[in-house]
C-alpha cells in the first residue's frame, strides 16, 4: 500500500478512554462456564475510541480524541499519550471518578468474553463539549466509537456538519434500541461493525430499507462495512451493491492476541477513507493493521516502528 498522506486530516474520535486488562485462559469459552483459570494477564491501555486515535495518529492523521478520564489518568495514561504523541486537549477530566475499565478473556480459539466498566459518562455535559471542540477547529472526518447508546445519539446530534462520519457501536451494539438506531443510522456515512454485531442490529437496520436524507431532501443510505474473523470483509455501499475483500491468512503462531483488532481495522479504513482511497482499498489497509495488531500483545503497540512504514 502506499505510504502515509503528507496532509495530515483531523478526525474527532468520541468515545471512551479505559485501563484494560487483558488475560488469556487455557479454557473454552462457552454458554454455561461460569469460571475459568487464567494463565496469562496483562494490565495496558484500552478504549474503543483511544485504540483508533492510537492507530490512525501512528498512521500520520491528527486525531482528537473526546472522552472522560478520571483521577487516576495520570501519570500513567497521560505519558503514554505524550510517548505516542496523541493530543490529550479534547480529554475531560471528571475529578472524584476512575477511567473506564475493560477486562477481556480469550480463550484457544481466539473467542472473547468482554466485561466493561464505563467510567465518567459526561452525558450531562457531552453536547456542549463538543461544540467547543467544533469551534476550536474543523474536522475532515467524526468517528462515534463503541460508547454508552445514550451516549452516541447525543454525540451525533452536536455533530451535524462534519464531512464524513463513521459510526463504529462495538460491544454496545446489542444494547441499542430501535429508536435509538434510526438517528444514528440517519446520521452516519458509514458504518463499521463484526459479524456478531450486525447480527444484533440488523433487524433494528433493516439494511436497504431505512434511509438517510441528505440537507437536499434526497434519500441515502450508510454504507456497512463487516469483519468476520479471518473471513473476507463485506462492503455494503449505498444502494446494497455487496463486494468482499479477502483476509490474507495470518499463522497461528504469529498471533498474540486479538483484542483492539477491530478498532485498529476501523482506524485503518478511516485513514483510507480521509485519503480518498478507493472504499476496497481502504479496507485492505484496515485489514493490514489489524493483522499487526493481532500480532502484538494489547492494542495499542502494533504501530510503534512502523509509523513512516510504506507497509501501511
Amino acid at each position: 500500500m502506499n505510504a502515509v498522506t503528507r496532509e495530515p486530516k483531523r478526525v474527532l474520535v468520541c468515545g471512551t478512554l479505559a485501563y484494560d486488562v487483558i488475560g488469556r485462559t487455557p479454557d473454552r469459552l462457552h454458554t454455561g462456564v461460569r469460571n475459568v483459570k487464567l494463565d496469562g494477564l496483562l494490565e495496558d491501555f484500552g478504549g474503543g475510541a483511544m485504540n483508533m486515535a492510537y492507530t490512525l495518529r501512528q498512521l500520520g492523521h491528527e486525531p482528537v480524541t473526546l472522552a472522560y478520564v478520571g483521577d487516576d489518568f495520570a501519570p500513567a495514561y497521560a505519558n503514554h499519550m505524550t510517548a505516542g504523541d496523541l493530543r490529550t486537549d479534547g480529554l475531560v477530566h471528571v475529578t472524584g471518578a476512575l477511567c473506564a475499565r475493560g477486562i477481556t478473556l480469550t480463550d484457544p480459539d481466539g473467542e472473547q468474553f468482554t466485561a466493561f466498566f464505563p467510567g465518567p459518562t459526561g452525558l450531562d455535559r457531552l453536547g456542549a463539549d463538543i461544540e467547543h471542540v467544533c469551534r476550536r477547529e474543523t474536522f475532515d472526518a467524526a468517528v462515534l466509537a463503541t460508547d454508552l447508546p445514550e451516549k452516541t445519539v447525543a454525540a451525533a446530534a452536536a455533530l451535524r456538519d462534519i464531512p464524513l462520519r463513521i459510526w463504529c457501536p462495538g460491544q454496545y451494539a446489542q444494547h441499542f434500541s430501535a429508536e435509538q438506531v434510526a438517528p444514528l443510522v440517519a446520521w452516519a456515512d458509514l458504518i463499521i461493525l463484526n459479524r456478531f454485531e450486525w447480527r444484533t442490529l440488523y433487524p433494528l437496520v433493516k439494511r436497504g430499507v431505512i434511509e438517510r436524507f441528505t440537507t437536499r431532501g434526497k434519500p441515502r443510505k450508510p454504507g456497512v462495512i463487516v469483519t468476520r474473523g479471518a473471513g473476507s470483509v463485506v462492503i455494503w455501499s449505498p444502494g446494497a451493491t455487496r463486494t468482499s475483500v479477502a483476509v490474507p491468512p495470518v499463522t497461528r503462531s504469529a498471533q498474540r492476541d486479538p483484542t483492539g483488532c477491530g478498532d485498529a481495522l476501523s482506524a485503518g479504513v478511516i485513514a483510507g477513507l480521509v485519503e480518498r482511497l478507493p472504499v476496497t482499498l481502504a479496507v485492505e489497509r484496515g485489514i493490514a493493521v489489524a493483522q499487526l495488531c493481532l500480532q502484538q500483545p494489547g492494542t495499542q503497540h502494533h504501530l510503534k516502528d512502523l509509523r513512516d512504514s510504506r507497509h501501511v
